[in-house]
């Protein structure tokens, strides 16, 4: 599918640079070079079976562990969906001794907050947030 796909691409960049004044042998290498490069670069991104399969796995457990959950305020169960966050959860001790070391210096790339992944609950049937 990839490469039928880059044929078409190199056809079209060829035609874009003979139409723009480019000398077509020119146009059509450079539009192949860019063509086959994207083409490499296609086949190395492409997801494998085995990581599309692993990946709806998670999304399959996801949602069966959200379906379970009862929501504090409204008590109503499988409303509940669930996500990561960071969150600043007070003063880091190593980053204050970093920042007294430098002079404060540290401070502008760092900050003084440590942060944590918690998981931040949202019911969609009261619109409440919360953190477990």
């Amino acid at each position: 599918m990839i490469i039928p796909r880059c044929i078409g691409a190199c056809v079209c960049l060829t035609f874009a640079g003979a139409i723009i004044g480019i000398p077509w042998p020119y146009a059509w290498f450079g539009s192949l070079i860019i063509c086959t490069v994207l083409a490499v670069v296609a086949l190395i991104v492409a997801p494998s079976k085995e990581w599309i399969e692993a990946y709806n796995d998670c999304v399959r457990k996801k949602i069966a562990d959200d379906a379970q959950l009862v929501c504090p305020h409204c008590q109503v169960r499988g409303k509940v969906e669930t996500e990561g966050k960071t969150v600043k959860v007070g003063i880091s001790g190593g980053k204050a001794t970093a920042a007294l070391l430098t002079g404060g210096v540290s401070l502008l790339g760092t900050g003084l907050a440590q942060k944590e992944e918690k998981t931040q609950a949202h019911c969609n049937n009261c619109n409440s947030r919360w953190i477990i």
